[in-house]
């Protein structure tokens, strides 16, 4: 909740305000074979309650909902382990600026793919201002005041450092952040380093105040004002404020959430880009990985822009998606050279390689591809005993998994069979569907797997995967009913566990 009491800045009337500092991060180890990311919490749509990302905190639903058609909006984990305030004293200040604030959220949202972002928002009211002050200049103060704010982030000990909390300021935090997030979403035995694949994105200081101008002031607020500062303490910061006063709180929350999201969209499709050019992402043609690849570009560029339209005309927030980042001396040549090596040119059309550099420079420009015609491509499976089936590439790995953990599992050979059964008829309706449902399924057969591999499986969990697994089978309607009927000849089993 933002504060409702006014004060004073300079020739205008602000009440209180909500600042969120965003972190981007771009996760490229989808693109990466054998990087072994774990896919719990089920992004976009985690388990609200149930799943939780290690050292970030549980799942839950976002309180007032997401935005209709917007995928991985509704749903986050609490990050207040990732991000701890042990000494936060409630008050910031930034020479004789201060202000009064409290802690509103700590999360961590991802889609699943390669958008990751860790998102910090704070409640504040303006207690003290100098007497004179240019008509923009609190907003200046307050990014610095809010970036300053200490934090502490849980790091592993090596061998420079003893691990625990690593205390850090805002402005610094992002990198830290990303090399955390690399570590607590794989397993603890795996140990090769996968942090230079978890890249940390720009930093952007989002305010929404309500400003009302004092009754001899001659100007007038910007309704919307963005920035992205090259120089001095904010060096490397995007800044957006937008003027709520003459909007409704529910237009309000549709703007900031929208705006939040294209500046991590924008972050991860440029971090992607730059891994393609650096071989830093360079995927075999015809993998899973490479066609991960594929599908991620395509729709987050038709994402951004589509999004570009949906504002309101007079609202000037069409700023909020240009970058102005400096271009990198002979990055088009080098992105023209990955591009065709990795086989896309019959993907994307003559303006890519143009857009996709001038993204970097150009008001507006976004990376545009060709929406080709739909194909859904299989990939061969080994099933143990030299038996194969054939699984659609976006569900592979979680087949294969599902069908590895099994083979490992001591549970009642009935049972497993059944399990492997169930696994196959998923493959299959996988074919006909790749909705999201499909791939919900997908995610659930391989953590069933993994519990019956366990050794002690335990009950309760069979039942409630078995539950989900039954719901989407139900969405997806008549090519799932196989499906259903394998868990219903599963659930009796379950009794013997």
């Amino acid at each position: 909740m933002r504060p409702t009491s006014f004060a004073a800045v300079g020739r205008f009337w602000h009440r209180g305000m909500l600042v969120v500092v965003q972190f981007p991060i771009a996760d490229l180890r989808q693109f990466v074979e054998n990087t072994r990311r774990l896919h719990t919490p089920a992004w976009p749509a985690p388990r609200a309650g149930i799943e939780f990302t290690r050292a970030v905190g549980q799942a839950m639903l976002r309180p007032k909902g997401g935005l209709d058609n917007w995928i991985a909006e509704g749903s986050f984990c609490t990050a207040r382990r990732a991000m701890r305030l042990d000494d936060f004293q409630g008050k910031m200040e930034s020479g004789v600026w201060r202000w009064t604030a409290g802690c509103s959220f700590r999360r961590l949202y991802a889609d699943g793919r390669a958008l990751v972002k860790f998102e910090i928002g704070y409640s504040m009211s303006l207690i003290r201002r100098p007497a004179q002050s240019a008509a923009m200049a609190w907003l200046r103060e307050l990014a610095k005041a809010v970036l300053a704010t200490q934090i502490r982030i849980p790091v592993r000990a090596t061998s420079g450092n003893r691990g625990g909390l690593d205390p850090s300021s805002l402005a610094k935090a992002g990198k830290t952040l990303a090399s955390m997030l690399a570590r607590v979403t794989q397993p603890h035995d795996y140990a090769q380093d996968t942090r230079s694949l978890v890249v940390a994105g720009l930093p952007l200081v989002y305010v929404e105040h309500e400003a009302f101008e004092a009754p001899e002031a001659a100007g007038k607020v910007p309704k919307f004002f963005s920035r992205y500062f090259s120089e001095g303490e904010l060096r490397g910061i995007r800044v957006i404020a937008l003027n709520t006063t003459e909007q409704s709180s529910r237009l309000s929350r549709c703007m900031r959430i929208m705006l939040l999201r294209l500046h991590a969209e924008e972050q991860a499709l440029m971090a992607t880009l730059d891994a393609v050019v650096t071989h830093k992402v360079n995927p075999t043609q015809g993998s899973p990985q490479w066609y991960t690849l594929r599908e991620f570009l395509r729709d987050s560029s038709r994402f951004l822009k589509s999004t570009k339209g949906r504002f309101p005309a007079d609202r000037g927030v069409g700023d909020a998606i240009r970058l102005e980042d400096a271009a990198r001396p002979g990055w088009r040549e080098a992105l023209d050279q990955r591009v065709h090596l990795l086989g896309y040119e019959w993907n994307l059309n003559e303006n890519v390689l143009k857009h996709a550099a001038g993204i970097l420079v150009m008001p507006g420009a976004h990376l545009t591809i060709d929406e080709p015609e739909e194909v859904t491509v299989n990939e061969t499976i080994n099933i143990g005993d030299g038996n194969t089936i054939n699984a659609p590439v976006v569900i592979a790995r979680n087949i294969q998994n599902s069908f590895n953990a099994l083979a490992e599992s001591n549970l009642d050979p009935q049972l497993k069979e059944l399990l492997k059964q169930l696994t196959r008829q998923v493959a299959e309706v996988g074919k006909e569907n790749q909705s999201p449902e499909v791939k919900s399924m997908a995610n659930d057969v391989e953590t069933l797997a993994r519990e019956a591999a366990s050794p002690k499986p335990r009950r309760a969990t069979f039942q409630r995967i078995l539950d989900d697994i039954k719901v989407a089978a139900t969405t997806i309607g008549d090519i799932a009913k196989p499906v259903i009927a394998t868990v219903g000849a599963i659930l009796p089993l379950l009794a013997a566990i």
